[in-house]
């Protein structure tokens, strides 16, 4: 039975109104347009008046998501659980701000890169400044944007050279262009330099009363540019002794969330930074409160094989496929029988679509009884939606 962090009854007054930010933004989400779309929501007023009872899993635990859950149980008297934090709790643990403090006051100073809070524009080219001094790179960081989509990444020697009235004007008209919207705090900080690995530890955060947090999987992650753009995962090769660390101090992070009322999916990502990996560090970077491009396909792979560690589990994400095509049917046949089939442990899965249908990318995941055939079966799966001949088609595709 899914466990809630709350309930929503009848009797709690609803709102579905889209947020003053969002409304500026013009956007909505996925939430407000099922409530706004009778095709989609009456399905689901049905499904809860029938059982009176629901259990709503959003792919991050936002304010529009619990009113959505509101509005369903205002309209049918259901119960209606929420596999996901607070919404406040949701903001604080994807701010890598609040989540650097947590880090430093939980694992130490040590645990993460030199980060700082920086208050306005003077402040931010002070501290620029001053890291440059002894780093050879420096992060700025937009504190709630999703993985590297929020970074800026500058060289110190750029740093230096630039008076600071000039390095303040630069800066801000850069974080304009990632969607900044001129707010503060900002997050300033060393960028790891000496990166071994990019892990990602994925979590399950059951209920307060229930049981421990459990440490599903670490993964290394494909980071596809310098501001941490993710492309991919495969789980992590690193010896034992530097998994079971990461194991173990993302389990403390996520015991303190779960005192803290924290329920459902999560993941810490970190860089193992050194010179060897006999002498490295991991150095905590982000918390993923909610679902994301590892624990989907992760969980997807549990639900085909029973448990995805008895194949080799490739997750691959490229915005820059040519000539792919047009529509998910179209991409099934090209693969032929390289994608996965019913009853079978090994192929090609589909993920989200929609990078398809647009001929821009795709995203897939390869499932294989090795890590070299796992590689395999992914270049040759390009290369069929491409519409070009696989190399080594044959063996890939053996069963």
């Amino acid at each position: 039975m899914l466990t809630e962090t709350a309930d929503f009854r009848p009797s709690n007054p609803v709102r579905t109104r889209t947020g003053k930010s969002d409304r500026l933004l013009g956007l909505a989400t996925l939430p407000e347009r099922c409530a706004a779309t009778p095709a989609a929501l009456e399905p689901i007023i049905d499904t809860a008046r029938k059982h009176c009872r629901l259990n709503l899993i959003p792919y991050i635990g936002t304010r529009q998501a619990w009113r959505f859950a509101g509005l369903i149980a205002e309209r049918t008297g259901a119960r209606v659980r929420v596999a996901a934090p607070p919404p406040l709790l949701t903001h604080r643990v994807n701010d890598k701000l609040w989540f650097a403090q947590c880090v430093k006051e939980l694992l130490g100073p040590e645990a993460l890169p030199p980060s700082y809070c920086t208050f306005g524009p003077a402040s931010l080219s002070g501290r620029l400044a001053a890291l440059a001094r002894r780093f050879e790179r420096i992060v700025i960081k937009i504190p709630d944007s999703a993985g590297g989509a929020g970074n800026l990444i500058f060289p110190s020697e750029l740093i230096r050279r630039l008076p600071p009235e000039a390095l303040s004007r630069r800066v801000l008209r850069l974080l304009a262009r990632r969607g900044w919207s001129g707010g503060f705090p900002l997050l300033v900080g060393a960028w790891d330099c000496k990166v071994l690995a990019s892990p990602s530890v994925q979590i399950w955060i059951p209920s307060r009363d229930d049981s421990l947090p459990v440490v599903e999987g670490v993964f290394d992650q494909a980071i596809g540019d310098e501001e941490g753009t993710f492309v991919g995962a495969m789980p992590c090769e690193l010896p034992d002794a530097l998994r079971f660390r990461l194991a173990g101090e993302a389990l403390q992070l996520a015991c303190l969330f779960q005192q803290m009322g924290y329920f459902g999916r999560c993941s810490f990502d970190a860089v193992v930074a050194g010179n060897t990996v006999a002498t490295a560090r991991p150095h905590w970077i982000e918390c993923n409160g909610r679902w994301g491009g590892t624990s989907i396909p992760m969980t997807l792979a549990n639900r085909l094989l029973g448990d995805w560690k008895r194949r080799a589990l490739l997750i691959i994400q490229r915005t820059d496929l040519r000539n792919a095509p047009c529509d998910l049917p179209a991409a099934l046949d090209r693969l032929g029988p390289l994608a996965f089939r019913d009853r079978g442990d090994e192929g090609i899965v589909i993920l989200t679509p929609g990078g398809l249908e647009t001929g821009s990318g795709v995203h897939f995941m390869s499932l294989a009884r090795s890590r070299d055939e796992a590689h395999r079966q992914a270049r040759a799966a390009e290369s069929l939606l491409r519409g070009e001949p696989a190399e080594g088609q044959a063996g890939s595709q053996a069963r």
